[in-house]
């Protein structure tokens, strides 16, 4: 009994020994990649940052804003590389062979690991939802602010139109203004289960409730069709609400990558709304879509990617895990841009678009993992 308590202890401590020290070097390597992104950012968009409505405040305020993207971006190899740093060093530092030496089997040491990369991988599911989404209307907004530029216009759109084959309408607007969340030149058709037309509504103009969620339509006709009688009754109001009618404005938007900055729900209304009107435009939203939901997961495979490479190599095993985990991130993003474009072109299902490289990506770290006996 005793020497089973004193297994379990030392397993412990062996595994607050990894995980704290794996953090340490990943926060280090984490930060000193988000800086390099930022100087990234500020070289890439330089033009931008010495205009004359720039000054120094305000290029502060942007590069902040820019801080959840470069974490984003740069968490997956920072853990890859802070990972082959940690299981090499133990290696090289022959904590490994002692660790082993003690019956404590590899597969057991990385095990904590692993469990952490999921856990951190939910974590920044979280913090692309509530920060990283954020971010990007935000730093749109106030870059626009700064050029005294309407922010709404890219929001815009005219000659809509929408179908909504769950409700049986169609929607036809001459024009959908963001700022102010309102249809111009509104016409609303209604569509009997046979197909026939039910009813044709007119408004001059329509705008969104967002307390009710429902559209306000003023300056509204009513055309009822009755298609037994072949007759058409009309009714004017100057207000009407159509319970029926409560598409959210963002399906209204002229969004070339608003899908990224969407609500989830929405987003998955919208995507389920394009997919009846234009294969094209759904199979890139969807695969836009599957992007931003898996992309946090990116962080797992590095992990799995890392401790599968390591204790391969017996000289230079820092250069050599580093090399190899390095060639294996490579492959995963190389496959990953190839899997989405094609996902986008509609050749595979959108989901694929990130499953493929995962799948790939793991089954080159299985059959590595395969080596190791211990």
């Amino acid at each position: 009994m005793k020497n089973k308590r004193s297994n379990k202890f030392r397993i412990k401590i062996l595994d607050r020994y990894s995980l704290t020290s794996l953090l340490k070097i990943a926060s280090v390597t984490l930060v000193l990649c988000t800086f390099m992104m930022l100087l990234v950012e500020l070289f890439a968009n330089f033009s931008t940052y010495t205009e004359p409505y720039m000054n120094f405040q305000r290029a502060v305020v942007l590069l902040a804003l820019r801080i959840p993207y470069a974490i984003s971006f740069t968490i997956g190899p920072a853990f890859l590389f802070a990972t082959t740093f940690f299981i090499s060093s133990l290696y090289s530092n022959n904590e490994l062979i002692s660790i082993l030496s003690a019956g404590i089997p590899y597969r057991r040491l990385i095990k904590p690991i692993c469990i952490m990369a999921f856990v951190i991988s939910v974590l920044m599911f979280a913090f692309n939802e509530l920060v990283y989404v954020p971010s990007i209307v935000k730093y749109k907004t106030t870059l626009d602010s700064y050029k005294n530029y309407d922010a709404s216009y890219e929001g815009d759109n005219t000659n809509i139109f929408y179908s909504d084959s769950d409700n049986n309408f169609i929607v036809k607007a001459d024009k959908y203004t963001d700022i102010k969340e309102e249809l111009t030149g509104v016409e609303l058709i209604y569509k009997n289960q046979d197909g026939s037309v039910g009813q044709c509504i007119t408004a001059r103009q329509a705008v969104w409730n967002n307390t009710d969620k429902q559209w306000n339509l003023k300056k509204v006709k009513i055309y009822s069709v009755n298609n037994d009688e072949f007759s058409v009754l009309t009714d004017e109001k100057d207000e009407y609400v159509v319970s029926q009618f409560t598409t959210e404005p963002s399906f209204f938007k002229n969004i070339r990558s608003d899908i990224q900055t969407m609500s989830i729900p929405s987003a998955v209304s919208y995507i389920r709304a394009i997919k009846t009107l234009s294969m094209i435009r759904y199979s890139e939203l969807a695969t836009d879509f599957y992007e931003r939901i898996l992309s946090c997961f990116t962080v797992f495979v590095m992990i799995i990617v890392s401790v599968s490479v390591n204790i391969k190599y017996k000289k230079n095993v820092l250069l050599f895990s580093i090399i190899s985990s390095v060639s294996l991130g490579v492959i995963y993003y190389v496959v990953q841009l190839v899997t989405l474009l094609i996902a986008k072109q509609g050749m595979i299902a959108p989901i694929f678009g990130m499953l493929i490289p995962f799948m790939v990506i793991i089954l080159i770290a299985l059959i590595s993992s395969s080596r190791i006996k211990s």
